[in-house]
């Protein structure tokens, strides 16, 4: 287990730096409430996070449904490359 809380790890971030929240909505541990409370933190640092949730997914989307994740990953990253959304 990790000894950084996820608010502890913003701090380390530059608000520069886009964020993409990847969520497993079936997650026993880490309930959807929690990356709303995450996604609120970021907009009140002014970091950009965009949520992605994964509803047939739980504590490992990637695992649970790598094809969503994927997907996600992949056309996050598309439209920061053709500049359509800023870092």
């Amino acid at each position: 287990r990790t000894q950084v809380s996820v608010f502890e790890a913003l701090d380390a971030l530059p608000s520069s730096l886009p964020v993409l929240l990847i969520w497993g909505m079936q997650d026993p541990w880490m309930r959807p409430a929690r990356a709303s409370a995450i996604l609120t933190e970021c907009a009140q640092r002014g970091i950009g996070c965009q949520l992605v949730e994964v509803e047939d997914a739980g504590h490992c989307p990637q695992d649970d449904a790598p094809s969503a994740v994927n997907e996600a990953l992949v056309s996050w990253l598309e439209e920061r490359v053709k500049g359509k959304v800023p870092a």
